[in-house]
């Protein structure tokens, strides 16, 4: 089959682009047969359409209630056409339809283009909705473009919807008609219905939202410097400010910011790639409230670096552990020994820096522990083994838990001669005394110390995110919940992060990490020193379960746990609970 879909200008492929595929010969534009690729693997049927069907959810309604009345004027226009407007949310899924002809709307029904089925380019392949979805920016399928053999008749003009204020991304609308009845204006059209579609949105946002967009957008007008809208919640940049500031920075600044109640003064922030900036905020209340900040950002001028904004009671490290890494990489040791917490990222450091001088060679990891077992003399052999091959890496966990024997015999293997293996050594705790003070001699070439990750805070907000890519690829932590992770003390280090993170990502089951899906040690760190006793998690969890369960309906949730209105509001304020943030 040869697609004989007549191409809107600029669209045609790029000469030269190669692709060897069972579509190369189709003649699709570029983002077209990218598309098509897609919904093969995803292997989405080419014969039929049959799509999932999910009941819509009451983010939807909240959508449609939001915008319904502005997307019904707009459907005035489309009587007694074979136009349809179709509204989806950000998964795909039909929220409502506005039809012109009666006809049309019962050919969009036959083919489950109607409220609650899911039109995801997995569930039914290249499309107006799912590929808008994709590819984040407006989108026209023409005709035989659509992967889908039912949808071949039509031409789909989508584009993305945007809440104005947060920037998220909150659904498509698709504007669908017959091939024979597509005409120019019908892109330019969907454009406006857009724009007026998130007016209506902003109009609506609750007030803090509403003052931090209107002074965001107000002062955007008098200056072109960096500027930003920053709540708990959201943060709101202009072109300029998206060139300086990465997304976790959101935290970083607002973490900074939460101290200053009178706004003005200029800040020196240190952000999550390393680079200081200056900031100058002013505080936008709501009565005594600070409902957020209005930002400017300029690279930090030569010479200042002395008003480094640092918030009080926090202890911030001399060095960081990528200066470590710079350091040691330097010096190019033969023998190197990590001292730091546990989960503090010893072997990983090790790795890093065989990584970086040895990284076409192997590393082993031997685990001292095993010394323990019997009298230590297989574990031994294994070490002497391992120290006769000269291109390798190895790393020795644990050394402190070695036996002053066992450690005498590791001393008089290490000293057997000037050529061997990259050695390096870790340990919890320093290697001074007697029974291990020649062990400290034999391996401490270069000898550094990790700091625990209490001290490593301007880093947490890029730890964290490198986690999560591992963890639950596409989540990321809100940032009062970043604030919390900043202000919690980590007895477990790097291996309590990583823990925390897993068990938040899967209680938040969506792209956005709250405080509320924290463990409630940690979300009780932003609240002050005093971690939630196991009585406080207990009647935590038992409130967020009641507040899900009744659809974040607070009279109900508070009958259903025994509790008056006035203290179940009183306890929703204490433990820092927000119901809205629980259904979101």
């Amino acid at each position: 089959m040869t697609s004989t879909a007549r191409q809107p200008v600029g669209t045609e492929r790029a000469p030269g682009s190669a692709r060897c595929d069972e579509f190369s010969d189709l003649g699709l534009r570029e983002d077209i047969h990218v598309s098509w690729r897609r919904s093969r693997l995803a292997r989405a049927p080419t014969d039929k359409l049959e799509v999932p069907f999910d009941d819509i959810d009451d983010d939807d309604r909240r959508l449609l209630g939001a915008v319904g009345p502005v997307l019904a004027r707009f459907a005035e226009h489309l009587a007694e056409t074979h136009f349809s407007l179709v509204l989806a949310d950000r998964n795909g899924r039909v929220v409502n339809t506005f039809s012109g002809a009666d006809d049309m709307r019962r050919h969009l029904a036959s083919l489950s283009i109607e409220r609650g089925y899911v039109l995801s380019e997995a569930a039914a392949g290249t499309n107006g909705i799912g590929t808008v979805l994709e590819e984040r920016r407006p989108m026209v399928v023409i005709g035989e473009e659509h992967y889908s053999e039912p949808l071949r008749h039509l031409i789909c003009a989508g584009t993305p919807i945007r809440n104005p204020v947060t920037g998220r991304l909150e659904g498509v609308l698709d504007l669908a008609c017959p091939r024979g009845e597509w005409s120019k204006l019908i892109s330019p059209a969907l454009e406006q219905l857009r724009h007026d579609v998130e007016g209506e949105m902003a109009a609506r946002a609750p007030l803090a939202q509403r003052l931090i967009f209107e002074q965001f957008i107000a002062r955007c007008r008098e200056t072109s410097t960096a500027v930003i809208g920053l709540s708990d919640q959201y943060m709101i940049t202009n072109a300029a400010a998206t060139d300086l500031l990465a997304p976790a920075d959101q935290a970083v600044i607002w973490s900074a910011l939460s101290d200053d109640r009178a706004g003005g003064g200029v800040h020196a922030i240190t952000l999550s790639s390393g680079r200081t900036i200056e900031v100058k905020s002013q505080v936008i209340r709501l009565g005594r409230a600070i409902g957020g900040h209005l930002v400017e950002l300029a690279p930090q001028a030569p010479g200042n670096r002395s008003r480094a904004s640092r918030r009080p009671g926090r202890r911030r490290p001399a060095t960081t552990v990528g200066s470590i890494l710079d350091n040691v990489v330097r010096a190019d040791p033969q023998r190197l020994l990590i001292l730091g917490e546990r989960g503090s990222g010893k072997v990983t450091l090790a790795k890093q820096v065989h990584q970086r001088l040895n990284g076409d060679q192997p590393i082993t990891l031997i685990s001292c522990d095993l010394s323990l077992v019997g009298a230590g003399q297989l574990w031994l052999e294994e070490v002497a083994t391992r120290l006769q091959r000269t291109e390798e890496t190895i790393v020795l966990r644990h050394v402190d838990v070695l036996t002053a024997p066992v450690a005498q015999a590791v001393v008089a293997l290490l000293d057997r001669g000037t050529t061997g293996p990259r050695v390096m050594a870790t340990a919890s705790d320093p290697l001074t005394d007697g029974r291990s003070g020649a062990l400290h001699e034999a391996l401490g070439e270069q000898t550094v110390q990790l700091p625990p990750l209490r001290d490593r805070r301007s880093e947490l907000a890029t730890l964290a995110a490198a986690m999560l890519d591992d963890i639950a690829p596409g989540v990321h932590v809100s940032g009062r919940a970043l604030a919390a992770l900043q202000s919690y003390g980590w007895p477990g280090n790097l291996t309590q992060l990583r823990s925390v993170l897993a068990q938040s990502a899967k209680a938040a089951g969506r792209d956005v990490i709250g405080l509320e899906h924290l463990p409630g040690e940690v979300a009780g760190a932003l609240r002050g020193p005093r971690a939630l006793s196991r009585i406080e998690e207990l009647e935590r969890e038992a409130i967020i379960a009641a507040l899900r369960e009744q659809r974040g309906n607070k009279l109900r949730a508070a009958e259903a746990l025994g509790m008056s209105r006035s203290t179940f509001y009183r306890r929703l304020r204490q433990l820092g609970l927000d119901p809205s943030a629980l259904l979101s």
